[in-house]
C-alpha cells in the first residue's frame, strides 16, 4: 500500500477526478419483486410444456419456506409435479443488449439449486452465434443447499463474448428424472469502461491458446488447461468451463519441486496511456513456501509486478477472486504477461487462473506523433508523465538520466521571441526540435533549473511557418523527482537580456586594492566550465582579477544571494584553483605570490540563484578583537549587565578547550569569583560556540574546570560551582573551524552570582490525548518554563483527531527563541469498518475516513483542513466537491477490513 499526500491545486484535482470517475451503463436490473415474470424476458420450454415454474415465494414443504432474499424469485420446482411426469428443460432468456459499447460487462445472479441425479442448472451467455456456458450446477458438490434460501452469487465478466445482440440464459434441466428444484433472483448486468481489450483469453478451448507459451525450469509438469482430476478438489474448475491451473497437490508428495511458467502473446504497450490486467484467480498454499509471480516482459527485460505468497480465495477452485493490476508503469512497444508458479520445494496445493484480459485506455503524448498542439498565450496544457516513455535522442544539454518524456507541437504564425514554460512538480528539461516526427533536428534545450526547484523556461526566436516539436522530459538527478504533474504553455516573450560584461574569464573586471566596491550581478550569466572543488553545483559565474600586493589579502562579494567564491592562479587558458569558499561572503587568501595576477570567480549556488553583488579587495585582514588572547582577557563583573562582544576575525592562541576539537577562533574574559563560590553564565550568542572556564594564576598555567559545547538556551543557564571566593578565573568563548577561513558572530556575556535568586525553568511541552469516542480524540496541551511568552504551532487543542493520526505540537519562546516540540500517535481504538460512507458539508479540521468498499463525497474542504479518504475499492468525488487553496488532502486505496479467514492443508 502507498500513501500519497498532496497540497491541493486545480492541476492535481483535474488528474484525480479523471482517474477515479468512470461512467456505467445498467443493461438489466431485475429482482422479480413485482412477483410477475417480466414482459421483456422470454421462456423456452423443451419437452414437458407444463412444468412447475412461477415467480413468487417457494411453496415446497421440503424446503424451509424462505426465498433467496425474502422476496419473490423465479422458482422451478420439479418435485411438485411428482413422479412419472414428462421430462423437460426450461430456458429463461433475458432481453437483448449491446455489449460492445463498454470494455467490461459485469454480470451477477443469485442461484439456488438442489441436485438429484442428472438434474442441472446452467448460466449461459449468447456470443452472437451460440450460447456459451458461464457456470454449471450439477451433481452433489455444486448443490447450493437443500433450501431455496441457500444460494450462491454467480459473477462473470461477459466482455469475452461481447456482441451487439447479447443476452443471458438461465436454464434448468430435470435430467430426465423426477428431480428436486432450483431458482434464481437478482439478475444484474452493467457495462463500464471505454478501454480497448487487447488480449482476451478464457481458456475455454481447453488447450494452449495461440500465441501463448509454457515451460518449466524444474519439476515434472507445466501449467494445464481444463479441469483438475484431483479428488481433493470438490469443484474441479473455477466456473464450470476450462481454466488455466497448476495442481501441485495432484502431483503428489514425492514429486520433484515445481517451477512452471506461462506467457501471454506480445502486444503493443505504447498505443494507450493506461494498461490494466484483469483475471479471476485462486491460490491455495500449504506452508506459505509457494508463490506466484506476475511479470511484464519485453522479451529481454522482465519486471516483477506482483507476488502472491499466501492464500487468495479458495480453498476450492470456485472460490476465486477477481484481480486488477495496473500495468501502466511498465509500458513498452513489446509487452507480454507471464505467470510463474513455484512450490518452494515443498508439497503444495493448487492455483487457478481464468478470464484473462489486458486492456488499454486513454492517450499519452510520449511519442512525437502524438504531440499536443500549443496555442500561443493560451491556457497551459495539463499532463502527467508518470507512465510515459522517453523517446527520441538524448538532449544535448543533459545526456544522462532522461526519462518519461511528453511531446508538444507549436506552429507560429508570426516570427518573434516566445517562451516555453513548464509548471512542473518534477525535475524537468525542455528540448526543441524542427523537421518532422520522422526526421527531427534538435535545435536547443534548457536545463537551467537543473535541480527541479521551479520549472523550466526556454526562450526561442520562433520563425513563422516553421513546425516546432517540444519535448519535456523528467530527470533522474540528485535533486527533485523525475515524474509528476505538468502544465505546459508557450507565451510571447522579449529577447533575452544580455549576459554581464564579465561573464567569462577573458573579460574579468580588475579589482583595486582597498578601493570602493564594484557593483555587479550574475543575472543571465552563463557557465564557464570551472566549478569550485567544494561545490559542484555552482552556476552562473562572473569574473574579476587582481594583482597581489601582499601575501595575505581578502576578497568580499557583499552579495545578496548564496554565492561561491573561487580564486584561480595562472591564465584564462590554463587556470588552477588556488582557494575556494563554498559558503561565500568573503575569502581570506594566504600565501599569495606578490606580483602575480589572480582570477576570482563568483557563482550562484544552484542554477536558479542569481542576484547583485559589490566586489571588493582588501589588502589586510581586519583587526582581531582586543581580547583575542588570554593575556588580554577583558574583565566581566559578576552580577553586572551583560557585556557586548564580537568574535569577528578572532584567532587561535593555543589554549584548546576539551569540548571543541577544531578551533576556528576564541576570545577571553576574566572574572572574580563571588563569595557563593559559583556563577551562572549566559552567552546569548548568535553563532555556534563553546564556553570553557579555567583556574590558575597565569595564562600559561591554566587548568580547565568546565567546558560546554553548543549550550541550548531552552535548557537553562550553565553553572560553574566550586570556585574559590575572590580568586580570578578565565572564561574562553570558542567557535569551531569552518571551511571559509572566516570567524564571525556577536554575543552578550552575562555572569550571575549563584547565590542570587534566579527563576529559571527549562521550556517544556506536554500533550495529553483525550479520547472523545471510539476512533477520535482531542489534545490537552501544557507549556511550561522559559519566559512564559510563547507562540504555538502545529495541532491545536480544538482539533478533532482520528486514531492513527500523528500529531505535532511546537512551542516557541518569543524571548529566547528556543523551541520545544511533542510528537505522538492518537490511539483511541478503531470505529466500525463501514462498507460505504457518504460525506457532505464543509470540512475545516483534521479527519480520517476509512471504509471497506467506497467513499462518496461532495464535501467542501476548506484551507484549514487536513483530510484523508481511505477506501478499499473506490473514491467517488461528485459535483460540488471542492478543495480550497492550502487544504491538505490525502487519498489512498487501501481501506479497512471486517474479517479474515484461514485454513490448513490436509490431504484426504
Amino acid at each position: 500500500m502507498k500513501k500519497y499526500t498532496y497540497i491541493i491545486s486545480p492541476l492535481f484535482l483535474f488528474f484525480f477526478l479523471t482517474n477515479i470517475s468512470l461512467a456505467q451503463t445498467t443493461f438489466i436490473d431485475e429482482n422479480f419483486d413485482s412477483c410477475t415474470f417480466p414482459n421483456d424476458w422470454t421462456v423456452n420450454l423443451i419437452g414437458n410444456q407444463n412444468p412447475e415454474w412461477f415467480v413468487g415465494l417457494p411453496t415446497n414443504t421440503n424446503s424451509d419456506g424462505n426465498s433467496i432474499d425474502g422476496s419473490c424469485m423465479v422458482v422451478i420446482d420439479d418435485d411438485l409435479t411428482g413422479d412419472n411426469t414428462p421430462f423437460y428443460t426450461a430456458q429463461f432468456i433475458s432481453p437483448t443488449f449491446d455489449a460492445t459499447i463498454h470494455s467490461t460487462i459485469n454480470f451477477s445472479v443469485d442461484v439456488s439449486f438442489r441436485q438429484y441425479e442428472e438434474s442441472a442448472f446452467k448460466v449461459k451467455v449468447f456470443d452472437g452465434t451460440a450460447y456459451q456456458d458461464i457456470r454449471t450446477f450439477q451433481y452433489g458438490p455444486s448443490q447450493t443447499g437443500v433450501n431455496f434460501s441457500e444460494f450462491v452469487t454467480v459473477t462473470a465478466d461477459l466482455s469475452f463474448y461481447a456482441n451487439p445482440n447479447m443476452n443471458v440464459m438461465l436454464e434448468y434441466d430435470d435430467g430426465d428424472t423426477w428431480a428436486w428444484y432450483a431458482g434464481f433472483d437478482n439478475v444484474l448486468i452493467t457495462g463500464e469502461g471505454n478501454a480497448t481489450n487487447l488480449v482476451m483469453e478464457n481458456f475455454n478451448s481447453c488447450a494452449l491458446p495461440a500465441g501463448w507459451t509454457i515451460s518449466h525450469s524444474s519439476g515434472v509438469d507445466d501449467w494445464q488447461f481444463g479441469d483438475t482430476p484431483n479428488p481433493n478438489a470438490s469443484d474441479s474448475t473455477m466456473n464450470s468451463t476450462c481454466m488455466l491451473y497448476f495442481d501441485d497437490d495432484y502431483l503428489g508428495e514425492n514429486a520433484a519441486p515445481s517451477n512452471a511458467l506461462i506467457m501471454s502473446p506480445f502486444f503493443d504497450g505504447t498505443a494507450y496511456g493506461n494498461y490494466f490486467l484483469d483475471f479471476d484467480f485462486i491460490f491455495r498454499t500449504f506452508q506459505n513456501n509457494e508463490s506466484i509471480g506476475i511479470y511484464v516482459t519485453d522479451g529481454t527485460n522482465n519486471e516483477l509486478v506482483q507476488v502472491y505468497s499466501s492464500d487468495v480465495g479458495g480453498p476450492q477452485f470456485t472460490d476465486f477472486v477477481h484481480q486488477t493490476i495496473d500495468l501502466s508503469a511498465y509500458r513498452s512497444p513489446n509487452m507480454a504477461i507471464a505467470f510463474e508458479y513455484s512450490d518452494g520445494g515443498t508439497w503444495g496445493w493448487w492455483a487457478g487462473i481464468d478470464d484473462f484480459k489486458v486492456s488499454g485506455s486513454g492517450s499519452l503524448n510520449d511519442f512525437c506523433s502524438d504531440a499536443v498542439p500549443l496555442i500561443l498565450d493560451g491556457n497551459c496544457e495539463a499532463a502527467n508523465n508518470t507512465n510515459a516513455l522517453f523517446t527520441e535522442e538524448a538532449p544535448n544539454c543533459n545526456t544522462d538520466g532522461n526519462v518519461a518524456s511528453l511531446w508538444y507541437s507549436f506552429a507560429p504564425t508570426n516570427s518573434g521571441w516566445v517562451a516555453f514554460e513548464t509548471d512542473a512538480t518534477f525535475n524537468d528539461l525542455i528540448t526543441v526540435f524542427t523537421g518532422s516526427c520522422t526526421g527531427l533536428t534538435q535545435q536547443v534545450c534548457s536545463n537551467k533549473d537543473e535541480h527541479g526547484f521551479r520549472g523550466e523556461r526556454l526562450l526561442l526566436n520562433a520563425v513563422a511557418g516553421t513546425d516546432y516539436y517540444v519535448r519535456v522530459s523528467g530527470l533522474e538527478a540528485k535533486f527533485g523527482i523525475p515524474k509528476g504533474d505538468l502544465c505546459m504553455s508557450v507565451v510571447s516573450a522579449n529577447a533575452p537580456d544580455a549576459a554581464p560584461v564579465n561573464d567569462n574569464c577573458g573579460n574579468a573586471i580588475s579589482l583595486v586594492v582597498d578601493g570602493t566596491c564594484i557593483n555587479g550581478d550574475n543575472y543571465n550569466a552563463t557557465e564557464s566550465g570551472f566549478v569550485s572543488s567544494r561545490n559542484p553545483y555552482a552556476r552562473h559565474d562572473v569574473w574579476y582579477n587582481f594583482n597581489a600586493t601582499q601575501t595575505d589579502m581578502t576578497v568580499a562579494t557583499n552579495a545578496n544571494f548564496a554565492d561561491v567564491i573561487t580564486v584561480f592562479e595562472g591564465n584564462c587558458g590554463n587556470l588552477t584553483e588556488f582557494m575556494t569558499n563554498e559558503i561565500g561572503c568573503e575569502l581570506q587568501l594566504e600565501n599569495l605570490t606578490i606580483g602575480n595576477t589572480y582570477f576570482v570567480q563568483v557563482a550562484g549556488v544552484f542554477s536558479t540563484v542569481s542576484g547583485d553583488l559589490c566586489m571588493e579587495l582588501r589588502s589586510t585582514n581586519p583587526a582581531a578583537p582586543p581580547n583575542d588572547d588570554c593575556l588580554n582577557a577583558a574583565l566581566v563583573n559578576v552580577g553586572g549587565n551583560c557585556v557586548n562582544g564580537s568574535i569577528d576575525y578572532a584567532t587561535v592562541d593555543g589554549i584548546e578547550p576539551t569540548c571543541e576539537i577544531f578551533e576556528g577562533g576564541n576570545i577571553w574574559y576574566r572574572f572574580v569569583a563571588p563569595s557563593s563560590g559559583g556563577v551562572r553564565m549566559n552567552v546569548n550568542a548568535d553563532f555556534e560556540h563553546s564556553v570553557a572556564v579555567y583556574e590558575g594564576s597565569a595564562c600559561g598555567n591554566l587548568s580547565e574546570m568546565y567546558c560546554g559545547k553548543n549550550p541550548v538556551q531552552c535548557d537553562g543557564l550553565q553553572s560553574v560551582l566550586g570556585l574559590v571566593p575572590s580568586d580570578t578565573y578565565y572564561l574562553q568563548i570558542t567557535t569551531p573551524e569552518n571551511l571559509s577561513n572566516t570567524v564571525n558572530g556577536d554575543f552578550c556575556l552575562e555572569l550571575i552570582d549563584f547565590a542570587t535568586p534566579y527563576m529559571e525553568t527549562p521550556l517544556s511541552v506536554g500533550v495529553q490525548v483525550n479520547c472523545t469516542g471510539i476512533g477520535s480524540a482531542q489534545l490537552s496541551i501544557l507549556v511550561s518554563g522559559g519566559s512564559g511568552n510563547y507562540t504555538m504551532q502545529g495541532d491545536g487543542s480544538a482539533a478533532t483527531l482520528n486514531s492513527g493520526y500523528e500529531y505535532v505540537v511546537v512551542a516557541t519562546d518569543n524571548v529566547t527563541g528556543c523551541q520545544q516540540s511533542a510528537i505522538g500517535i492518537v490511539d483511541c481504538g478503531v470505529s466500525d469498518c463501514l462498507p460505504t460512507i457518504t460525506l457532505t458539508g464543509t470540512e475545516t479540521t483534521t479527519a480520517i475516513y476509512q471504509t471497506s468498499d467506497r467513499i462518496i463525497s461532495d464535501q467542501i474542504i476548506e484551507a484549514t483542513a487536513d483530510l484523508e479518504y481511505d477506501a478499499a475499492n473506490c473514491i467517488e468525488l461528485n459535483p460540488g466537491f471542492e478543495t480550497q487553496l492550502g487544504a491538505i488532502f490525502h487519498a489512498k486505496i487501501d481501506g479497512c477490513t471486517t474479517s479474515s479467514v484461514g485454513g490448513e492443508h490436509v490431504n484426504e
